[in-house]
This record gives C-alpha cells, sequence and structure tokens, in this order.
C-alpha cells in the first residue's frame, strides 16, 4: 500500500475505534462522577485514607497488568497459543510476586491490617483478577473490537453502581465501595472472555517468542516504574502526613485526574494499535500523531481548563471539604494531571514505535530523581504547598523531554507542531475569558455553563473542521 493508502486505512481504523471509547468512557465518567458524590457524603477525611490504600492498589495492577505482558499481541500483531500460554504464564507469576509484597506491606502495617482485613482480602483478590482477566481485553483490543470492550466496561460500571446504590445505605460504606469495585471488573472481564469465545482470534504467525517476551518485559517494567514514580507524591503524603491527610489528597487526585483516568485511555487504545499496525510509513506516523495530539488538546485541555477555573464550585458540590484541605490540593494537583495527560499520551505513542527499552532507561533516571526529591522535601520539612508546585515543573520538565523523544520519529513534524500551536494561543484567549466570568456576579453552575460555551465557541471558530468531526465522534 502506498503512504496515502496507509493515511485513509488508519483514519478509518482510528475513527471506528475512537467511537466506542468515547461513548463507553463519557457513560463511565457520569456514573464515576456519582460514585464521588456517594463517597464524599459516606465517607469522612480517615475513612477516605483508609479507600485510599484500596484504590493504590488498584492503579498499580491496572498500571502492570492492564495489558502487561499481553502488550506485545497488540504492538506486533501476532498471535499463537504457544504464545499466548507463555505470556499469561509470566503474568501470573508477577501477579503474585507483587500480591506477596503487598501482603509483606500490610503485615509490617499491621494495625491498617487488623483493621480493614475485609478490604485487604478485596484489594488482593482484585489485583489478581486483572491480571488474569487483562488477557481477553488485550486480544479485543488487538483486534480493534472496540464495540464489545465498550458494552463490556459499560455493563461492568452499571453492576458496580447498582450495588453501589442498593448496599451503602445498610452497610458499612467502607466495604461496600471495594465489593462493588470488584463487581465491576469481575463482570467486565468475564463479559470479554465470552466476546473472545464467541468469535475466536485467528493465528497470525510473526515475530519469534522471545522478541514478545523482551517487548513485554520492558513495558511491563516501564509501566511499573511509572507507577512508582507517579505516585511517589502519594507516598511522601502517608509518610509525612497520616491517612488523614492521605484522604483528602487522594480524593482531590482523583478528581484531578478523574479527565485523564477517562480521555487518554480512549485516544491511547485507539490510537496505539493502529499506529503500530503504519509505524514503519514516515507519512502515516505523522498524519496519526499530529490528528490524535489535536484531538486530545481540544478535548482534554480544553475541559482542564475548564475544570480549573471552576475547581470550588466543583469540590463543593461532590465532597464535603470542611478543611478546605480538597480545594487546597486540586489546585495544584490539576495542574499536573493536565501536564501528564499530554505526557502519557506521548509515552503511549513512543511506545507504540517500539521505544519500550529507551523508555524504560528514562524512566529509571526520572524514578531516581523523584525519590531525590522526596528526601530533600522530607528532611527539609517544606510545606505540601511548595511541594506541589516544584511538582508541577518537574512535570513540565519531564514532558518536555518526551516530545523531544517522539520528535525524532516524525518525518513530517509540522503536521503535529503547527496546529499545536495555534491551539495553544486559541487557549490563551479562552483562559482570559473563563477568568473573565469568575469575575461577574451569577450562580457558579451558569458561569460553569458560559465558560463551556466560550470555549466551543473558540474552538469551533479556528477549528471548525476538527470539530465537526469530535461532534461526530471521529478522532480524524
Amino acid at each position: 500500500m502506498t503512504s496515502a493508502e496507509h493515511i485513509e486505512a488508519s483514519s478509518i481504523d482510528l475513527n471506528r475505534v475512537f467511537r466506542w471509547q468515547l461513548l463507553a468512557s463519557v457513560y463511565l465518567t457520569v456514573l464515576q462522577l456519582a460514585g464521588y458524590f456517594l463517597i464524599g457524603r459516606f465517607l469522612g477525611y480517615k475513612e477516605m485514607g483508609v479507600y485510599a490504600i484500596f484504590q493504590v492498589v488498584f492503579r498499580m495492577a491496572v498500571s502492570l497488568f492492564e495489558p502487561g505482558m499481553f502488550v506485545s499481541l497488540i504492538q506486533k500483531h501476532s498471535y499463537s497459543e504457544a504464545l499466548m500460554r507463555q505470556l499469561q504464564k509470566r503474568q501470573i507469576l508477577l501477579a503474585l510476586g507483587v500480591a506477596a509484597c503487598w501482603m509483606v506491606f500490610f503485615g509490617v502495617e499491621g494495625d491498617y491490617l487488623t483493621a480493614h482485613f475485609p478490604v485487604v482480602v478485596m484489594s488482593m483478590v482484585l489485583l489478581l483478577l486483572i491480571a488474569c482477566g487483562s488477557r481477553d481485553a488485550a486480544l479485543l483490543t488487538r483486534e480493534l473490537r472496540q464495540r464489545e470492550l465498550g458494552l463490556a466496561q459499560m455493563t461492568g460500571a452499571s453492576f458496580e453502581f447498582a450495588l453501589l446504590v442498593s448496599l451503602i445505605w445498610h452497610y458499612d460504606p467502607l466495604l461496600v465501595f471495594p465489593a462493588a469495585f470488584l463487581l465491576r471488573f469481575a463482570v467486565f472481564y468475564f463479559l470479554c472472555a465470552c466476546f473472545v469465545r464467541r468469535r475466536g482470534i485467528p493465528v497470525s504467525p510473526g515475530e519469534p517468542l522471545e522478541e514478545h517476551l523482551s517487548f513485554a518485559r520492558y513495558q511491563v517494567s516501564n509501566q511499573g516504574i511509572s507507577f512508582v514514580q507517579g505516585n511517589f507524591d502519594t507516598v511522601l503524603v502517608a509518610s509525612v502526613f497520616g491517612l488523614s491527610a492521605l484522604g483528602p489528597y487522594n480524593f482531590a487526585s482523583e478528581l484531578s485526574y478523574l479527565l485523564f483516568s477517562k480521555i487518554n485511555p480512549i485516544f491511547n487504545k485507539a490510537v496505539f494499535p493502529v499506529l503500530s499496525r503504519y509505524r514503519n510509513d514516515g507519512a502515516a506516523r505523522s498524519h496519526i500523531v499530529g490528528e490524535a495530539m489535536l484531538s486530545h488538546a481540544i478535548v482534554c485541555l480544553g475541559l482542564y481548563a475548564l475544570l480549573y477555573a471552576n475547581l470550588d464550585f466543583v469540590v463543593a458540590t461532590v465532597f464535603r471539604d470542611p478543611g478546605g484541605q480538597i480545594l487546597e490540593f486540586s489546585r495544584y494537583i490539576c495542574v499536573m494531571a493536565m501536564i501528564r495527560s499530554v505526557n502519557n499520551l506521548l509515552f503511549s505513542k513512543l511506545l507504540a514505535l517500539g521505544e519500550s527499552r529507551r523508555l524504560l532507561q528514562w524512566n529509571i533516571a526520572v524514578l531516581v530523581f523523584n525519590y531525590a526529591f522526596i528526601a530533600v522535601i522530607y528532611f527539609t520539612g517544606a510545606r505540601m504547598t511548595m511541594f506541589l508546585w516544584l511538582n508541577c515543573w518537574v512535570s513540565l520538565a519531564v514532558l518536555l523531554y518526551t516530545a523531544y523523544k517522539l520528535s525524532a520519529h516524525l518525518d513530517h513534524a509540522s503536521l503535529v507542531w503547527k496546529p499545536l500551536l495555534r491551539f495553544l494561543g486559541v487557549s490563551c484567549a479562552g483562559g482570559v475569558a473563563l477568568w473573565g466570568l469568575k469575575g461577574v456576579a451569577m450562580p457558579a453552575v451558569v458561569t460553569l455553563a458560559l465558560g463551556g460555551l466560550v470555549l466551543l465557541g473558540l474552538y469551533t471558530l479556528f477549528f471548525r473542521k476538527k470539530m465537526m468531526r469530535l461532534l461526530r465522534m471521529q478522532i480524524v
């Protein structure tokens, strides 16, 4: 196929995958916001801290095992039963090792294990469930079967929410929330397995087994190190300020990273398999990266600007925050989440282009820096706000370096950077308009709605064709 044919084919694949991921993400976001509302009403700061540990285990499981070793099936587009057995064997062994490490941690923290044993058990079951179930989700992603994935995600989330609203008024909320979370993923992976077995996966010979294993090991190592470096702030807060501070800090992070956690997977799951499929065509590479980056900027960064301008209203609506801690933390974490959402997208593109080994080296360097940073904050007794402010600048430095590494793979870099620079200029004007609206005396919900209309109008004025495609749920 020629470059033009590759570009057309990749556009069709991207739009088909993106549409279903977007639909599922919108549905899941609505249910998650409703869940945050219930958490904010039923859990105090300390209980939020206990639940935060459960969520840390969950985030580690997703980071390491979703798709985990099975990422090579997506990136290299080959499949056989022998390959699957080898990948699954290593995934399960790794999961058991990680679970053992967590149990050692809970054993050292004896008070937590004794007081919250059911939560510990559910967190370990969830970790092992994700490690085993991600195989079928990876196979569906490999085959671009996003319709089945989206339906499984929405069904699982519906079961979770139904269990929440039916039990939370009758049983301990600290047990109901993890149980509902566990049910969600059990339903999701069960449906993924049913979809895979219904239509099957064609055998596709490709690279040798060792190439698959090497790529997968580097990727899992990358994800593990990324998780550790991404959660070094949680380590600092828990060690210095305890569960009472970790609770509001965690939910400030949950709120701030909500857009990241819902929007970025849409783009990563849509772009990763398509970009890896056309990675040897320079023109197609630049086309896919440029279109995906601009679409992500309009959707994700635009929403982050709107969220940041209205944080006081959003936090007060979702959480009980009598001490103002959630709002204070959110003002910094929201900026970090916005920067990291872009970096995550760039990182995923580098991975799709086969840069797993170099990314591992970079992640190790960032990990060492982050924990040296923790030591400085810990021993100097710096305030939390100073730590968060410095962390924003560190995140920006990491983003700039990742962008530099990606630019080496772009044969037509102007297709990527020119639209993004134009977007930044338009967004600056939108930011001024948002802060102007905050100075006008009107109900907060009206300010939020008008801010959204202003950004929508600006992006439509300057990126009309792109906005029309996005409204039709097309990424390119």
